[in-house]
């Protein structure tokens, strides 16, 4: 029985009327909301008609099975580059300087990038760029048409803004701050904690002269993996006979847990030659395990989220 998402209550009558024909092998199946749970059902109740294919059945619901853990893998570890490049993201600041043009330019490069990860993930499952029917997360040519770093789009979301706005800092973004003319007794225990300091990703040297860095917030990184998230379970149960738009409209939990940051995106945090957005992408074996251990943590977290 095909089409019958947005009837539901046809099939029942549809059971009904073939049971009095007796035709009783009956699978719901339906092209345009798919699921793939529905498809193997399918095929399994293939088997039982047609007993002489089921070896050759048996083969494709093995590789209907590699194809989508596949895909899941692949769109895990797009997600999980894009925080990487995101919480790796950081901008030095002089004290004496003006932050204000490169805190915009640091927004706009994260949505640029954002955006790229969208593109990514359609093609990951083989869409294309068409415009989407939106309720909660707007997209319309590949693109989500709300602001990332929009306060109220935040708060509708359930997160708060950056408390570093007292500080000085745009919406979505923290700042580290340093002075500059520290005291010899204050320069004394620096130096004593050198390989602390240095352990974070920060230069003693810098911290001495004064500066300011710039950094994405942990807020926008969970709204990141929140609606890129909830793409990928559309795109999970959109089918590719479907001629409507793409709706998204459920209410996901939380992908990234706030309160305990997964540690590879602490990780991330201390090497800012892993991300892209930076001017040297340092395309190294413990970037590449780090976006890979971010992947399976988000597979397992995206598992646990589509079995509620």
């Amino acid at each position: 029985l095909n089409f019958i998402a947005d009837n539901p209550k046809n099939r029942q009558q549809w059971h009904d009327h073939l049971a009095k024909l007796n035709l009783h092998a009956i699978v719901d199946f339906d092209t345009v909301a798919y699921s793939f749970s529905n498809e193997i059902s399918l095929y399994r109740g293939l088997q039982t008609l047609m007993p002489e294919y089921r070896q050759y059945l048996d083969t494709l619901v093995e590789a209907l099975n590699t194809h989508e853990q596949q895909r899941l893998v692949h769109a895990s570890e797009i997600l999980a580059e894009l925080l990487v490049d995101v919480a790796a993201y950081q901008i030095k600041v002089g004290t004496d300087e003006n932050s204000e043009q490169k805190q915009i330019t640091m927004q706009e490069s994260v949505k640029f990038h954002e955006q790229k990860t969208v593109r990514a993930l359609l093609g990951a499952f083989q869409f294309h760029q068409s415009n989407f029917e939106h309720d909660v997360l707007p997209i319309s040519n590949g693109e989500w048409q709300r602001d990332l770093f929009d306060v109220n789009y935040l708060k509708e979301v359930g997160l708060e803004t950056s408390s570093a706005m007292a500080k000085g800092a745009a919406i979505g973004l923290t700042i580290d701050v340093f002075t500059a003319g520290l005291s010899m007794g204050a320069a004394s225990l620096l130096g004593a904690l050198g390989g602390a300091l240095y352990a974070r990703g920060r230069d003693i040297y810098e911290v001495i002269r004064g500066y300011e860095t710039l950094r994405i917030d942990d807020n926008t990184l969970a709204l990141i993996a929140l609606r890129e998230s909830q793409l990928v379970f559309a795109l999970l149960g959109r089918g590719h006979a479907s001629q409507s738009d793409i709706i998204l409209h459920q209410k996901s939990e939380p992908v990234l847990d706030l309160e305990d940051i997964p540690e590879p995106i602490k990780t991330a945090r201390l090497h800012k030659n892993w991300s892209a957005l930076n001017d040297k992408l340092d395309e190294n074996d413990k970037r590449e395990a780090t976006i890979k251990t971010l992947a399976e943590s988000l597979r397992e977290r995206w598992k646990q989220i589509r079995s509620q």
